[in-house]
């Protein structure tokens, strides 16, 4: 499963599926990241324990990125809890290519293998000021299912 995905500015993107084999160019897209503040800790700042993140986040999981011909530039990974029958979501998009419609596509990509898995729910977490995030994350569906003052989890039923 790939999903192709143009911008406005002519920017051709691919969104596809990625796996063990895809940590050396993940793990670039997120060195390139560093040391830009992180959002709840992740990824982390230090290279070691982001390479180690990484591994079991492919390990452990599945993941989606976005790529153009020559980088990687965005990632999406489900956490499945097997015995809740749900997945924890994060997604993230590098830097100068957010406000592209990316972000959207690999949550697009995410709750689809999700409802392909026959998940009941995803959910994820975001920081409360993180407004741009908040707005996507409601477009595709989700709602906010408690009151933190920090952070606030938002889930999306399949």
């Amino acid at each position: 499963m790939s999903r192709q995905h143009s911008d406005a500015t002519s920017g051709r993107f691919e969104i596809c599926p990625c796996g063990a084999g895809d940590s050396r160019r993940l793990r670039e897209m997120y060195d390139r990241h560093y040391p830009e503040a992180v959002s709840q800790g992740l990824p982390p700042t230090d290279p070691r324990q982001r390479t180690q993140w990484l591994d079991r986040v492919l390990g452990n999981g599945e993941s989606f990125l976005v790529r153009t011909e020559e980088e990687v530039v965005g990632h999406c990974a489900l956490v499945i809890d097997p015995q809740k029958q749900d997945a924890e979501v994060f997604v993230f998009v590098a830097r100068p290519f957010r406000r592209r419609g990316l972000g959207a596509e690999l949550l697009r990509a995410a709750k689809d293998r999700a409802a392909e898995r026959g998940l009941g729910a995803v959910w994820l977490t975001v920081e409360t000021h993180n407004y741009p995030a908040v707005k996507l994350y409601r477009k595709m569906g989700f709602i906010f299912c408690d009151h933190d003052q920090c952070e606030r989890e938002m889930v999306c039923r399949l």
